[in-house]
């Protein structure tokens, strides 16, 4: 959503760069913002918050950095 955003607010642009905090700060001005994740241990799914996907984002990040 973000990177889609990036591109519309900049047509021209070839190459945008952005770090986390960009990210981060994209995250906390949307309105609602939560992830339901399937747990099969409930079979149920459980609600998370703003600070838990801004946490699996940056670790995926990272991830894909380090490879």
């Amino acid at each position: 959503m973000y990177e889609y955003r990036l591109k519309d607010i900049n047509p021209y642009v070839k190459n945008i760069t952005y770090d986390v905090r960009d990210l981060h700060n994209y995250i906390d001005h949307l309105e609602e913002c939560c992830a339901l994740v399937f747990s099969q241990e409930l079979k149920a799914y459980i609600p998370h918050d703003k600070e838990w996907i801004k946490a699996k984002v940056y670790n995926h990040l990272r991830k894909i950095a380090n490879e």
